[in-house]
């Protein structure tokens, strides 16, 4: 499967036996877009677990095994990666809580949406992430002739 989707983020947290409607998927939902809003509004995440980086400057929000990666750019398509700082005396804001938590730019976007089902993200997630960040940064670089 090459998306998940929403749907599917679901069924997969969903707790095998349980019934369906879940409860906590709607929690679930409000919870993300909490740690989202939180964001944006301050450019730092929630708590300490609610956002890290994948690869290649793509992070991800996550709540139980959903996640939402996100990325960062200019709006002209350029993309520099931001990565999780290593050396809190590196960092422009050392004195913070969140010392690790890079800068980005103005503009976030929301890239591709995946249940965890392992350990980690996998590697599948997090190529189709990049493809999708590289993909949507190409309608910046070539934008459509208006007339």
């Amino acid at each position: 499967m090459r998306s998940q989707g929403w749907l599917t983020c679901l069924a997969a947290d969903h707790a095998e036996g349980e019934p369906w409607p879940d409860e906590r998927q709607p929690d679930d939902v409000v919870k993300l877009m909490a740690i989202v809003m939180k964001f944006a509004d301050d450019g730092t995440p929630a708590h300490s677990t609610a956002a890290q980086v994948l690869e290649d400057g793509v992070w991800e929000f996550k709540v139980s095994r959903k996640r939402f990666t996100f990325y960062d750019t200019d709006g002209t398509g350029s993309f520099q990666p931001k990565h999780r700082i290593r050396n809190r005396d590196a960092s422009p804001h050392r004195e913070d809580d969140y010392w690790w938590f890079p800068d980005f730019d103005d503009s976030v976007r929301l890239g591709f949406v995946f249940a965890k089902t392992g350990q980690t993200a996998g590697q599948n997630n997090i190529h189709e992430s990049i493809r999708v960040r590289k993909e949507d940064l190409s309608h910046d670089e070539n934008p459509a002739i208006e007339g």
